[in-house]
C-alpha cells in the first residue's frame, strides 16, 4: 500500500450483480453538457456528460457531497473509486469541514488532483471530512485522456462511484481501474459496491483480462529481452534494454501486430529498435 499526504491512500490490488457503472454498449448519448450538482445519498455515479463518448468544451463542472448530517457526526468517511478514469487532467478532490454556495468555506485541503501520471496509479482515495467538492475543468478534448493502442481509443471523461460509509475500515478491498483491468476491459461494481471486478473486451479474459491472443507457443515474437506474457498479470519484472536505455518494468505484448514490449504505463512503451 501507498500512502500519499493529505489523506489520500493509494491501493493497487487484483480485480476479482449488478452493474452500476455502465459500458458503451449500454450507456446512451447526451447532447447536453449539463452535469455537477449536491449529493447526499449514501452511494451513486458520478460521470462526464455522454459517458464514455465525448462531451462538450469548454465545460465546468463541480459536485458536492455532503455528509455531514450522518450520526453520530464526525464517524463517516466518503471514499471514491476511480473506476473508469479516462481524463488526465483537470479533475480535483478538495475536502472542506463546512462548505455551502454563497457562505465562506472552512477546513480547505487539497485532496487528489488527477495527472498523467497518476491517472492510472490511483485507484480509490478517502477523506474523513464531511464535505467533499469534486471540480471538473477542461478547455479541450484532444491531448486529455488516456489513449492505449488498439484500445480505449475513443473513451473520454470519467464514470466513477462514490460511497459515504461508517465501517472502521472504509474501503473495499479488491476495487479496480483501467490499468488493474490490463488495459483490456473495463472495471465494474455490483449495485452494493460489496464487488468490483473487470469486464474484458472481445478476445480477453481472466480476472484482470491479461489473458489473450497475442503470445504464440514456440514463437518469441517480443524483441529487445522482452517476455511475451498470456497472462500479463504473470509477467515477471525482465531487462530490457532498448539500446537508448537500460530499464527495469513489467512487460507484456501491447499488440501482435506491431510485435512491441509493453511497459505498465499508458504513455511509454519499450523501443522495438524499429526507430
Amino acid at each position: 500500500m501507498w500512502r500519499m499526504l493529505v489523506r489520500v491512500y493509494l491501493f493497487v490490488s487484483c480485480c476479482s450483480d449488478v452493474i452500476v457503472v455502465m459500458s458503451r454498449q449500454h450507456q446512451p448519448k447526451h447532447n447536453s453538457a449539463k452535469c455537477g450538482g449536491d449529493i447526499s445519498s449514501d452511494k451513486g455515479v458520478i460521470q462526464t456528460p455522454g459517458f464514455p463518448g465525448p462531451f462538450p468544451v469548454p465545460i465546468r463542472c463541480q459536485w458536492v457531497i455532503d455528509a455531514s448530517d450522518r450520526v453520530p457526526p464526525n464517524n463517516y468517511s466518503i471514499v471514491i473509486y476511480l473506476t473508469q478514469l479516462y481524463v488526465t487532467t483537470g479533475l480535483t478532490f478538495t475536502e472542506f469541514a463546512f462548505f455551502e454556495k454563497g457562505a465562506t468555506p472552512m477546513g480547505k485541503q487539497l485532496v487528489h488532483t488527477v495527472t498523467e501520471q497518476n491517472v492510472t496509479l490511483v485507484h480509490w482515495l478517502w477523506t474523513r471530512s464531511p464535505y467533499l467538492v469534486i471540480d471538473f475543468t477542461l478547455d479541450r478534448l484532444e491531448g486529455n485522456h488516456l489513449r492505449v493502442m488498439d484500445n480505449l481509443l475513443d473513451v473520454y471523461g470519467f464514470n466513477i462511484t462514490y460511497e459515504i460509509s461508517g465501517r472502521d475500515n472504509p474501503v473495499r478491498p479488491n476495487s479496480c481501474n483501467a490499468i488493474l483491468c490490463s488495459f483490456l476491459g473495463n472495471c465494474y461494481a455490483n449495485r452494493d459496491f460489496a464487488r468490483f471486478w473487470c469486464s474484458c473486451f472481445e478476445g480477453f479474459s481472466g480476472p484482470n483480462c491479461g489473458k489473450g491472443p497475442g503470445c504464440e507457443r514456440g514463437r518469441q515474437i517480443c524483441q529487445n529481452g522482452a517476455s511475451c506474457c498470456p497472462d500479463r498479470s504473470s509477467c515477471s519484472f525482465v531487462h530490457v534494454n532498448t539500446g537508448r536505455t537500460d530499464d527495469m518494468d513489467l512487460c507484456g505484448l501491447a499488440s501482435a501486430s506491431m510485435m512491441s514490449a509493453f511497459c505498465l504505463s499508458p504513455v511509454r512503451r519499450t523501443n522495438t529498435g524499429d526507430d
